[in-house]
């Protein structure tokens, strides 16, 4: 979905139209500067550290990884979660 010009959300229409929200456990070698950048993603809600790892909410998983490779971070590891209502 794009609201003026930018990406405000992204996945599958019936995700969209029931509300859910795509969360994702993302592992970075330095999580606080992976949780700025992603903070800035548009459609992210939240980002909440836990201990390397990142939990994103809002955005799948394949514009997470754009982001942080277009910002030079290289994660170890990113997982989908179950999404939230």
């Amino acid at each position: 979905m794009l609201n003026k010009g930018r990406v405000v959300a992204q996945g599958r229409v019936n995700d969209l139209l029931n509300g859910s929200r795509p969360t994702v456990r993302v592992s970075v070698p330095v999580p606080a500067d992976a949780a700025r950048i992603l903070q800035s993603l548009p459609g992210v809600e939240n980002v909440q550290a836990d201990g390397n790892s990142l939990i994103v909410t809002g955005v799948e998983s394949p514009a997470i990884m754009a982001c942080l490779l277009q910002n030079n971070i290289i994660p170890t590891e990113i997982t989908n979660q179950k999404k939230q209502p």
